[in-house]
């Protein structure tokens, strides 16, 4: 069974935020329990048992020792620590500023730059027409392939480019230093596919892949093509939750495309659209 990444930020309660500690940890070692948690961290089984139907609740020192029991790290801890305090705080005002510095931490730690490795593009604006032609990507990434790597005319075709159009690509990918060209044989080089929202590219960036996706000649042909459209109505909070959905199974999918070969190259799009406020 595939255990997915622990995001303690997808939590705002920390009784959930133990029930998933929990059963993560009954995934790993089937013979956990939830005496041998009490025992860790020293109270009665029935006290944690109260603890987790919200009629008691841990204190801070007992939040350590979970916390230390289970592995988090300094920051996985502190905001542990933190919703605890929230639901242990009975000063109307001052659960009110906690509330809001929890909500401030999961806004921050949800954004989607956070489920994929970002690095300082500190080659961003010299790689503008790479970011802002879906194109100069798509073929790119293309050369991770084994067939393409010994066989660049190939894409020429999948792409329908002119011998013109595709020499232009490959030169440019070449000048930039993002692919190699030994003996015949492309070498792709690694870089950033994706943008922050944080820079000035990103807007075009995202509108022009999008625009890409639906004029590609393959989008009706080939079946293997998985869509899906829907309007719905829905509360605030039922699409904040559709959100941390959407985390969750984007770090699954990096971890698929992590441990594959790849075999072809696709696009993956994902919109949660108001039309109304």
């Amino acid at each position: 069974m595939i255990i997915s990444k622990l995001n303690v930020f997808k939590h705002s309660n920390y009784i959930k935020l133990l029930e998933d500690l929990v059963s993560r940890k009954k995934v790993q070692f089937s013979g956990f329990t939830y005496a041998r948690l009490a025992s860790e961290i020293g109270v009665h089984k029935t006290y944690l048992s109260q603890c987790l139907k919200g009629r008691a609740h841990l204190n801070s020192d007992q939040a350590f020792a979970l916390c230390e029991f289970f592995g988090l790290n300094d920051e996985q801890s502190d905001y542990f620590q933190l919703l605890l305090e929230h639901t242990r705080s009975g000063n109307h005002t001052r659960r009110k500023a906690l509330k809001n510095k929890i909500e401030s931490i999961r806004a921050e730690k949800l954004k989607t730059e956070n489920q994929i490795d970002f690095k300082n593009v500190n080659r961003e604006k010299s790689l503008e027409e790479y970011y802002l032609n879906p194109l100069y990507q798509l073929i790119h990434i293309s050369f991770s392939i084994q067939k393409f790597k010994t066989k660049p005319e190939l894409l020429k075709d999948y792409f329908r480019l002119d011998n013109e159009e595709f020499d232009k690509i490959l030169s440019y990918l070449e000048n930039n230093n993002l692919i190699s060209i030994n003996n015949s044989r492309i070498e792709k080089e690694n870089v950033d596919q994706h943008l922050s929202k944080n820079s000035p590219l990103y807007e075009s960036w995202k509108d022009k892949l999008r625009l890409q996706s639906l004029s590609s000649p393959y989008l009706k042909k080939d079946k293997s093509n998985y869509q899906y459209s829907a309007i719905i109505s829905a509360d605030d909070e039922s699409l904040e939750n559709i959100k941390l959905l959407f985390q969750e199974f984007l770090s699954k999918a990096k971890d698929q495309v992590k441990n594959s070969t790849p075999t072809t190259v696709c696009q993956l799009n994902f919109d949660l659209i108001k039309w109304i406020e």
